[in-house]
Protein backbone atom coordinates (compact mmCIF):
# COMPACT_ATOMS: atom_id res chain seq x y z
CA UNK A 1 0.00 0.00 0.00
CA UNK A 2 2.88 2.36 0.69
CA UNK A 3 4.28 1.68 -2.77
CA UNK A 4 1.10 3.07 -4.31
CA UNK A 5 1.49 6.30 -2.34
CA UNK A 6 5.15 6.69 -3.28
CA UNK A 7 4.42 6.16 -6.98
CA UNK A 8 1.48 8.57 -6.88
CA UNK A 9 3.57 11.19 -5.07
CA UNK A 10 6.41 10.86 -7.58
CA UNK A 11 4.04 11.15 -10.54
CA UNK A 12 2.24 14.17 -9.10
CA UNK A 13 5.57 15.88 -8.36
CA UNK A 14 6.91 15.18 -11.86
CA UNK A 15 3.78 16.59 -13.48
CA UNK A 16 3.75 19.61 -11.14
CA UNK A 17 7.33 20.52 -12.02
CA UNK A 18 7.28 19.48 -15.68
CA UNK A 19 4.04 21.12 -16.72
CA UNK A 20 5.24 24.75 -16.50
CA UNK A 21 8.36 23.86 -18.45
CA UNK A 22 6.31 22.20 -21.18
CA UNK A 23 3.72 24.95 -21.58
CA UNK A 24 5.88 28.02 -21.07
CA UNK A 25 8.84 26.86 -23.14
CA UNK A 26 6.45 25.83 -25.93
CA UNK A 27 5.16 29.41 -26.00
CA UNK A 28 8.66 30.84 -25.89
CA UNK A 29 8.34 32.50 -22.50
CA UNK A 30 10.77 31.92 -19.61
CA UNK A 31 9.66 29.59 -16.84
CA UNK A 32 8.72 31.40 -13.65
CA UNK A 33 9.11 29.92 -10.19
CA UNK A 34 5.62 30.98 -9.10
CA UNK A 35 3.89 28.53 -11.46
CA UNK A 36 6.06 25.65 -10.24
CA UNK A 37 5.31 26.49 -6.58
CA UNK A 38 1.60 26.82 -7.36
CA UNK A 39 1.53 23.45 -9.13
CA UNK A 40 3.40 21.77 -6.26
CA UNK A 41 0.87 23.18 -3.77
CA UNK A 42 -2.05 21.86 -5.81
CA UNK A 43 -0.24 18.52 -6.15
CA UNK A 44 0.24 18.31 -2.38
CA UNK A 45 -3.48 18.91 -1.86
CA UNK A 46 -4.29 16.19 -4.41
CA UNK A 47 -1.91 13.75 -2.73
CA UNK A 48 -3.46 14.47 0.67
CA UNK A 49 -6.93 13.82 -0.76
CA UNK A 50 -5.74 10.52 -2.25
CA UNK A 51 -4.11 9.56 1.05
CA UNK A 52 -7.32 10.00 3.02
CA UNK A 53 -9.36 8.26 0.33
CA UNK A 54 -7.02 5.26 0.30
CA UNK A 55 -6.83 5.17 4.10
CA UNK A 56 -10.60 4.75 4.34
CA UNK A 57 -10.59 1.88 1.85
CA UNK A 58 -7.67 0.18 3.63
CA UNK A 59 -9.57 0.21 6.92
CA UNK A 60 -12.50 -1.56 5.29
CA UNK A 61 -10.31 -4.29 3.81
CA UNK A 62 -9.01 -5.43 7.21
CA UNK A 63 -11.67 -7.22 9.24
CA UNK A 64 -11.36 -7.64 13.02
CA UNK A 65 -10.65 -11.35 12.62
CA UNK A 66 -7.88 -10.64 10.12
CA UNK A 67 -6.40 -8.04 12.44
CA UNK A 68 -6.43 -10.49 15.34
CA UNK A 69 -4.74 -13.15 13.24
CA UNK A 70 -2.16 -10.72 11.92
CA UNK A 71 -1.21 -8.87 15.10
CA UNK A 72 -1.44 -11.67 17.67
Amino acid sequence: MIRRRIIAGALILMVAVGSPFFWQLAQGTPVDTYSIIQNCAVGAIALAALHFRWRISERQQLTPKQAKDTFS
